[in-house]
């Protein structure tokens, strides 16, 4: 029979192994140009490890900054082949979040949150970049707001609305396309500009209403190559001083009320 101490001594090396098979770390450098990230960590007893695998979940990846915390598995026990499978950075962690919410994060202050009631979107600067085409589709109100807002097409651009139309600007408001620039509303439309109220377009210029259109501003153009059509029960024109198109294919109206074009 084997003795009690003969049998510990026998477990003694599965002993080491285990207690080594999970052990924290501190990242040293970062190496993001493999396939699979590389990361040099700093163990027990300033123990350097080097060309540590870090697995992280599919579809989602970072570069952490040196100093970030690690938690590295020995695969078999072997210290030798570790693999880093988390990495956090207490320095930068979004903390206050609700039972529940969700958030992506980096060390500038920018952040995604998935809130209870909202999602929450804050950084530098936004680029949106799609290949095909794009739906937004809001339940309520939608609101943008900016120092200078640019909507441009290759071809139509077209403001569609059940309800009223407003386009207000205390600078300039322009709608330039190089195909047809249409406007309707199945109430109002409103354009009004403190600056310049400019409608360009390559093809047809159309403004649709099912009950007033009212332009606004200081200089007024509206310019096509194709035709100008304005249609609606009553059209008010204030402070036209600029009036271009090289066909007018239809300007109609039900009451129209223009100044005097200069």
């Amino acid at each position: 029979m084997i003795g009690l101490r003969a049998l510990a001594k026998a477990l003694k090396p599965l002993e080491r192994r285990l207690a080594q098979a999970v052990l924290r770390a501190v990242v040293d450098a970062v190496d993001d140009e493999r396939r699979l990230q590389l990361v040099q960590v700093s163990a027990l007893h300033g123990e350097v490890q080097d060309g540590v695998e870090r697995w992280q979940q599919y579809g989602f990846t970072s570069h952490p900054h040196p100093e970030a915390e690690a938690v590295l598995l020995a695969v078999g026990g072997q210290r030798s082949h570790a693999v880093a499978i988390a990495v956090d950075d207490r320095r930068y962690r979004l903390v206050g979040l609700e039972r529940g919410e969700v958030a992506v994060y980096d060390d500038q202050g920018q952040y995604l949150v998935l809130r209870r009631d909202r999602i929450d979107v804050f950084g530098k600067k936004l680029t949106v970049a799609i290949e095909g085409d794009a739906d937004v589709t809001v339940g309520g109100n939608l609101t943008a707001q900016a120092t200078s807002v640019e909507v441009s097409a290759l071809l139509d651009a077209t403001v569609q609305a059940a309800g009223a139309v407003q386009v207000r600007a205390g600078g300039a408001a322009t709608v330039e396309a190089a195909g047809s620039a249409k406007v309707q509303a199945g109430l109002d439309v409103e354009v009004k500009a403190g600056g310049a109220a400019k409608v360009e377009a390559i093809a047809l210029v159309e403004i649709l209403s099912a009950f007033g259109i009212t332009i606004s501003a200081p200089n007024i153009t509206l310019q096509a190559l194709a035709a100008i059509a304005i249609n609606a029960p009553q059209v008010l024109i204030q402070g036209l001083t600029n009036y271009s198109a090289h066909k007018h294919g239809g300007v109609t109206s039900g009451s129209a009320q223009t100044g005097t074009p200069t």
